[in-house]
């Protein structure tokens, strides 16, 4: 089954970080991490250019620090060739016309997937914590690691924010879609009384009986039908009124 067709925590969903400074900084920080952890990545996850960006400004700082933080630009490197491989990878299905997961999807656990564990605990809480022990590992460890460690502690931060982010967007648009169809019911209704007033909403239901508006409207009719037409007017409703 396609992924965007599962049920539950797959639900489609727009992008829920704001499009501003510090939201696409959140997406390139917590993506530097979902490319290297996770499959089926969401297309409109993985902007090329920032990623780039990224990887240059990683790269600088390696280049700066003294002695040469290797482990930082190797980080960087393989980052940027990850976005370009789960880029493609994407890609390729929706011009062959089979897209199998959402653009906005964060994709599915490659430690974790052989697991029977909740995909929402998995990537909600257990990657990020354990990607941010190991981020502060790094940068306790060694000097060489310091950099590099510090961002994959943030970057874990900004994952477990992201996956939330979505989780709280899913259970919203879970509960529009719900709202949507009682509002749709209620429009149905009340279209099917205004069309037609006098029939019952449901089978079985007792018809309504005329109002006032109805009954002033009828007087007004009768007054002005001619006598002869009157007479037979209300001679019929005499005799339907004796039966």
């Amino acid at each position: 089954m396609p992924v965007w067709m599962d049920s539950g925590d797959n639900t489609p969903v727009g992008n829920p970080v704001e499009r501003s400074l510090i939201g696409g900084l959140t997406m390139v920080m917590a993506g530097s991490l979902l490319v290297f952890l996770r499959r089926d990545i969401g297309l409109r996850l993985l902007v090329r250019r920032k990623y780039v960006i990224a990887g240059a400004s990683l790269v600088g700082l390696s280049y700066i620090e003294t002695p040469f933080d290797q482990a930082l630009s190797t980080f960087a490197a393989a980052m940027v060739v990850l976005v370009f491989f789960h880029y493609w990878r994407h890609i390729r299905r929706i011009r062959s016309g089979v897209p199998e997961w959402h653009t906005y999807d964060t994709g599915r656990s490659l430690l974790f997937s052989f697991l029977p564990l909740p995909r929402s605990l998995v990537q909600v809480v257990i990657e990020p914590a354990l990607c941010g022990l190991v981020g502060w590992w790094l940068s306790q460890r060694s000097n060489a690691t310091f950099y590099l460690g510090w961002w994959i502690t943030i970057s874990a931060g900004m994952l477990f924010f992201l996956e939330n982010a979505i989780r709280v967007a899913r259970r919203e648009s879970l509960f529009d879609l719900g709202d949507t169809v009682v509002e749709s019911v209620n429009f149905a209704r009340k279209a099917e009384r205004f069309s037609n007033p006098y029939a019952g909403g449901r089978t079985g239901e007792p018809q309504r009986r005329p109002g006032i508006l109805q009954a002033a409207l009828r007087a007004i009719q009768l007054a002005l039908t001619p006598g002869t037409k009157r007479r037979k007017a209300n001679g019929t409703d005499d005799r339907q009124h004796r039966r």
